[in-house]
């Protein structure tokens, strides 16, 4: 999604001027902050609840994001991706420790954290880019 406005929005000039890094950084920053609350709200509520309203939020993120008609409320709809994707990866290490036996915790590991790395490469040949 990402990449799709880069080449359109900001090429064509609908995005004020410098306003392309501000807008990637949306996500990254808010990422990177609510990761360790993330992280308590793994503790205390256990990782099924936080997870599914984290997806929920995440989804919801998402769809506004493709709504948005001005930079502003794309921003925000990043803003809020970054915040609601940040509990998944501490999900992720707790039910690695808490639900793999401890000689399969590796794979389980990989699993997750590759997921994304292939799932880009089987987008990138299911739709090249122009």
């Amino acid at each position: 999604m990402a990449s799709r406005y880069r080449n359109t929005w900001f090429r064509q000039g609908a995005a004020p001027p410098g306003a392309a890094p501000r807008f990637f950084s949306g996500f990254a920053w808010t990422y990177a902050l609510a990761q360790i609350p993330g992280g308590r709200l793994v503790d205390t509520f256990g990782p099924r609840l936080v997870h599914a309203w984290a997806l929920i939020g995440w989804s919801v993120m998402t769809a506004l994001g493709s709504l948005a008609k001005g930079f502003g409320f794309l921003f925000a709809s990043r803003m809020g991706l970054g915040l609601f994707e940040a509990p998944a990866f501490p999900c992720n290490g707790r039910v690695a420790a808490s639900w793999f036996p401890r000689a399969e915790r590796g794979r389980a590991v990989a699993g997750y954290t590759s997921g994304p790395l292939e799932g880009g490469g089987v987008s990138a040949l299911a739709w090249p880019s122009r």
